[in-house]
């Protein structure tokens, strides 16, 4: 479980976002909104994104909210699909092999959550172990 929490005595914007991978042994995620009595006027929203990418995968998204203040805007969303067949076609008509394509289309997905990180090092080590996953 993650906790988010939102704290500030002056206005505030807050966005998490959750991208989970699910293979085998991914079992979901819970992510929890906190917002704390001072956190007036906030304005909060929480995505979680799941990929699967077994057929034997299966993700359980919690998204939570934790409300301690009264006027708030705080909303939530989740979504679970597997790689866009339309994708991977598109992908294959260009002479791409399936696997390849499913290869960027799941760095592709991470991608958005890696180009956040404010640290190179720990980027491009996460990269690492994304192409790892693929050469099992």
């Amino acid at each position: 479980m993650q906790l988010a929490p939102v704290s500030e005595a002056v206005p505030a914007r807050q966005s998490e976002h959750a991208d989970e991978p699910a293979g085998d042994d991914v079992p979901g995620s819970h992510i929890v909104q906190l917002v704390d009595p001072d956190a007036q006027k906030t304005d909060a929203y929480q995505s979680n994104r799941n990929l699967m990418l077994s057929d034997d995968a299966e993700a359980n998204s919690l998204p939570g909210l934790e409300i301690q203040a009264n006027d708030v805007r705080c909303t939530h969303g989740a979504t679970s699909s597997r790689i866009d067949p339309e994708q991977e076609f598109y992908l294959q008509s260009r002479g791409i092999a399936k696997s390849a394509a499913d290869e960027l289309l799941t760095f592709g997905f991470f991608e958005e959550v890696l180009a956040r990180l404010d640290h190179e090092t720990l980027q491009e080590s996460l990269r690492t172990l994304i192409k790892t996953k693929f050469k099992k």
